[in-house]
């Protein structure tokens, strides 16, 4: 079984509008696949429909890593589905914190990622835009349980021009101070460390994804 087969069975629902699938960079075994669905209801038939266990089952047969695919529904803001965000250097950021969270919370954890993408977006003077298009934050539906903790999850998209300007962005720019240090402005892996543990993230994971996007005409091509 290959994971062209897994993508075929995907998109032969006809509530989804689009696909992209890419693996991850610094783990090669790992898969990230993306639809894009016309409603939240029809996803949310999806997860329990047999095809979606048919799917699954494809994914895992297609795949050499031991663990079962997981699959989110997520609501991005802004609207997310953008080519250029979903391209060749795609950061995807999953962020769990304790359940329950307030409403409240979440806004404001929203509103911070928002900032941080206003940032990378190229509002620094001296650094100009590295990302094609707005950074993306999204919350998972429901919760989620990992090692007998209930947690609430968050996804992060950040699409990069390249390496090289986001290598120059987290190294040159400094968006926020240290709590404990007021005179120290941190780096922004720093800052992101240190907002996420304010915010009472329990455990936060980042990835890089070389995204595909897949028109309808791939699905019509004999596999070789």
């Amino acid at each position: 079984m290959t994971l062209m087969a897994a993508l075929r069975c995907l998109t032969s629902d006809q509530n989804v509008l689009d696909v992209a699938w890419g693996r991850v960079e610094e783990k090669r075994s790992h898969v990230y696949v993306v639809a894009n669905w016309k409603t939240k209801e029809s996803a949310e038939m999806f997860l329990t429909s047999e095809r979606k266990r048919d799917y699954h089952a494809m994914l895992s047969s297609a795949s050499d890593n031991a663990q079962n695919p997981i699959t989110y529904i997520v609501n991005f803001k802004p609207g997310f589905w953008i080519p250029n965000l979903l391209n060749r250097r795609t950061e995807v950021a999953k962020v769990f914190f304790q359940a329950p969270m307030s409403v409240e919370l979440q806004r404001e954890i929203s509103a911070f990622l928002g900032k941080a993408g206003e940032h990378s977006s190229g509002s620094s003077k001296t650094i100009k835009a590295p990302v094609d298009c707005l950074v993306s934050q999204g919350w998972v539906d429901g919760l989620t349980e990992q090692n007998g903790k209930t947690l609430k999850g968050s996804l992060w998209l950040h699409g990069w021009r390249n390496s090289e300007r986001e290598r120059v962005w987290k190294t040159e720019y400094r968006p926020g101070v240290d709590p404990a240090d007021q005179s120290k402005f941190l780096k922004v892996d720093e800052y992101w460390k240190v907002m996420l543990e304010h915010f009472g993230a329990v455990r936060w994971e980042e990835g890089h994804c070389n995204f595909i996007r897949i028109p309808d005409a791939a699905f019509q091509q004999p596999e070789n």
